[in-house]
């Protein structure tokens, strides 16, 4: 898939780039956020829903500090391991902000949320029928809202290996067992909640309020036949999707603003249940490049190669599945936009040993593009460090923040040799 070709820069790279020529061999290639971007896009999440407990994705981006910004802005967390529980308990977000979905959870994992007081998602029929044993073994003194995940099997987005709900995925109980489900919120009182995700990227609004219909419906009718209003609180995942290929807001852009008001539009009884939102790509994708020195520039095959130290290590779904461009950029040394005046096919290759370790692949790139000069990797603030891949012990770049002032500091140290070391024993 090709993106567009940037063609000029925007004045925050213009600003940016010159203070930081990753040309020292200490730190080559760096992960720069735009801070005043990153709490523009979660304030018109807020904005656009606000009384819901909009619980970031940690999967898309764990970094400490950019977190603890979504935090002190009264984001929850949703997470999806016990390490991520962790997290998010040492970073300080409240209990009742915290959102579990791991679809492979332990007793210990279960047993810890409800007694924590943690919403926590089940996954299947099995997980429900255990976490009644441990609700049971704790007399049922747990402040914990519990609901299971559905998939309503409406079909994919666009990219099929971040859809969640293909007839056959393997996340949540499949609508086709409907009856059964219900069954099970009729038995188990605990049962407060239904969840359901439509997947990530891809996702055009129409599947994300029919994700979102998908759990109204279901949870009108579990009512209906409890006599009750058993369900009290809807979590209608994320989804949003994030354009990779320009920095221009269309009519047809995914927002906050267009996402809420298709949901006000087509099922306005929704807004009568507690929401709860999982936004993660979207939160944190555009305000953050990739930027790394060009070490060697090289030909083969009548194609110019520009090698850079960030790869499969940093890009994992870009370079393995193919499916997940990004626009890549040229710099001078000092920071200066190359202007693709007179351009040549490239290939922007990483420091990985294999031959998918590509990151932009026939794509049109300045000429004199040479050693020692910048190239960004745009749109690299989400599912970059956060799937960081240790093969050939690779070392977590620095991760820097740019501040509204014009100064950077550094979020996180990144890892040095001996680090990252650690995890072979």
């Amino acid at each position: 898939m090709s993106l567009p070709q940037v063609t000029a820069p925007n004045s925050y790279l213009t600003s940016l780039l010159p203070l930081l020529p990753p040309t020292h061999s200490t730190a080559p290639v760096s992960l720069i956020y735009n801070l005043p971007l990153f709490r523009q896009t979660l304030q018109s999440i807020a904005d656009s829903f606000p009384g819901v407990n909009n619980a970031i994705a940690m999967k898309a981006n764990p970094v400490s500090p950019l977190m603890k910004i979504a935090q002190e802005m009264g984001f929850g967390i949703e997470c999806a391991s016990p390490g991520e529980l962790q997290h998010a308990l040492n970073l300080g977000f409240p209990i009742e902000k915290i959102v579990y979905d791991s679809p492979c959870k332990t007793e210990a994992d279960i047993k810890k949320c409800l007694e924590m007081g943690v919403h926590m998602n089940c996954d299947n029929f099995q997980e429900i029928h255990r976490v009644n044993g441990i609700w049971e073994s704790l007399n049922g003194e747990s402040k914990s809202c519990i609901g299971v995940r559905v998939n309503p099997q409406l079909g994919e987005g666009a990219i099929a290996a971040t859809g969640t709900i293909a007839p056959t995925s393997k996340f949540g109980v499949p609508m086709e067992s409907k009856a059964e489900l219900i069954e099970c919120y009729k038995k188990y009182s605990w049962l407060r909640s239904v969840h359901c995700h439509v997947g990530s990227q891809g996702c055009a609004v129409d599947l994300l309020v029919g994700g979102a219909k998908a759990a109204w419906e279901l949870s009108e009718e579990i009512n209906s036949v409890c006599g009750e209003k058993r369900i009290t609180t809807l979590d209608i995942g994320g989804g949003m999707p994030v354009d990779y290929g320009s920095d221009v807001v269309t009519a047809d852009t995914v927002t906050p603003e267009t996402y809420i008001a298709a949901l006000k539009s087509q099922i306005p009884q929704i807004f009568e249940y507690s929401l709860i939102t999982e936004f993660g790509r979207y939160v944190s994708a555009k305000s953050a490049v990739m930027v790394s020195k060009v070490e060697y520039v090289k030909e083969a095959g009548g194609r110019k190669i520009a090698i850079v130290h960030a790869g499969a290590d940093c890009f994992l779904r870009t370079c393995y599945t193919k499916n997940w461009p990004h626009r890549v950029s040229a710099w001078s040394p000092t920071g200066e936009f190359l202007e693709p005046k007179e351009t040549a096919q490239w290939d922007v290759v990483g420091p990985l040993c294999f031959r998918g370790d590509i990151i932009a692949e026939n794509v049109p790139l300045p000429a004199e593009l040479d050693q020692g000069c910048m190239a960004v990797i745009h749109d690299a603030g989400a599912y970059s460090i956060a799937m960081f891949s240790k093969y050939n012990s690779r070392q977590i770049p620095r991760v820097y923040g740019y501040s509204e002032g014009g100064e950077l500091e550094i979020l996180v140290e990144g890892e040095s040799i001996e680090d990252s070391l650690k995890t072979w024993g």
